[in-house]
């Protein structure tokens, strides 16, 4: 997704941004701590502590709000970049899940997810708990299908 992400905000700019593969979020991060590279794309969880510790400044948010755990860092949108992103985590189960237990999962998630030390201490990791039922999850998907389905193209990502 970062990748992605920094497609769409130089197309959004008019900036095209030198890629620099890495093999996940801590191996940039250490990169930029260590001045190997000048900035990188991450998720907030990634970049939360070392921000917090003064040892790199996150300079925007992706998503349609400010992070909660950021409540200083602006969104691309405030600074006049207009898009949205934001990554989001599921849970799902395999092709034939019976609908019974695909809905006693998704009950039992939304009761774990009220739960206030969990909600706390996610919130404290860079997460936002706000749950949904399957039917809220496929809609979330097709929308980001519709918004990524352009830079992956103009990527010409080819998937293993």
């Amino acid at each position: 997704m970062p990748h992605f992400l920094g497609l769409m905000i130089g197309d959004a700019v008019g900036i095209d941004f030198q890629h620099v593969p890495f093999q996940g979020g801590a191996p940039a991060m250490t990169a930029l701590m260590g001045g190997h590279i000048g900035y990188t794309m991450d998720v907030v969880t990634e970049a939360l502590e070392q921000h917090r510790a003064g040892k790199v400044r996150v300079i925007a948010v992706a998503g349609a709000q400010r992070a909660p755990q950021l409540p200083e860092v602006p969104t691309l949108r405030e600074q006049g970049v207009a898009m949205d992103a934001s990554a989001w985590f599921a849970m799902y189960g395999p092709g034939g899940l019976p609908a019974a237990t695909a809905q006693r999962l998704s009950g039992a998630v939304q009761a774990a997810l009220k739960d206030p030390a969990l909600a706390q201490r996610m919130t404290a990791l860079g997460l936002d708990p706000i749950g949904g039922t399957p039917e809220q999850l496929a809609l979330v998907q097709r929308a980001d299908l519709a918004k990524w389905a352009k830079p992956v193209k103009a990527s010409g990502f080819q998937a293993d």
